[in-house]
């Protein structure tokens, strides 16, 4: 099934308004847009992805593409609780956590 252009461009009206609503208060919507643009391309090839994966007749694939999903949070959590300790060190409790979420997620 198929989305009709009109319901993709009704769903845009609160990015429109978020642009409207950033520009006012004096900020760059460039990085709304980049930001937009970069998760309509990445929920196109996760949805392309998955259409692979409900297909695929062999079990490998699926037993592969979930032993990656299991490595990569594995390898975010790790990150995560070597990051809090090293904070604990320096602050409480919930900057210590805030932060070590946030280097979790990010590509340094």
């Amino acid at each position: 099934m198929l989305i009709p252009w009109s319901s993709l461009a009704f769903m845009a009206l609160p990015l429109v308004g978020l642009g409207f609503i950033m520009s006012r208060w004096g900020f760059s919507i460039k990085p709304l847009g980049i930001a937009s643009l970069r998760m309509v391309l990445q929920l196109l090839a996760v949805g392309y992805v998955l259409v692979f994966l409900f297909e695929a007749p062999n079990p490998w694939v699926s037993g592969a593409v979930f032993g990656v999903i299991v490595a990569s949070s594995m390898n975010a959590l790790s990150l995560f609780a070597e990051r809090l300790v090293s904070e604990l060190e320096n602050h409480p409790f919930e900057v210590a956590r805030n932060k070590a979420f946030n280097a979790s997620l990010t590509l340094n």
